[in-house]
């Protein structure tokens, strides 16, 4: 039997000091270690950001929503919470915020 290695490399131009100032947005993160499936947050998005993805709630299209927090009023569970996040996409779409250079 045999080891694999796996070796991770940053792209070029993408060092922690551009993650550090890439804009943020406010996203749901999803606790999936205890997401039963149940939809209830995928029912209430009203930007149909989230789907079931393999039984689990999945935040897929990050793009589109709206900040708005109703997924984590929907689940039943409180596995749902809104934490910053580093994103792409429309700026006009959803709450942003641009962290200092320290990260912060």
């Amino acid at each position: 039997m045999f080891a694999a290695k796996v070796i991770f490399r940053k792209p070029i131009g993408q060092g922690s000091e551009a993650v550090a100032t890439m804009p943020q947005k406010w996203l749901p993160r999803i606790d999936r270690d205890y997401c039963q499936g149940c939809g209830r947050c995928v029912a209430v998005c009203p930007a149909r950001c989230l789907a079931l993805v393999w039984s689990y709630s999945t935040l897929v299209r990050p793009a589109d929503c709206t900040s708005c927090g109703a997924c984590v009023s929907a689940c039943p569970e409180r596995l749902i919470a809104m934490t910053w996040e580093s994103a792409a996409g429309p700026e006009d779409i959803g709450v942003w915020r641009k962290p200092d250079a320290d990260g912060s």
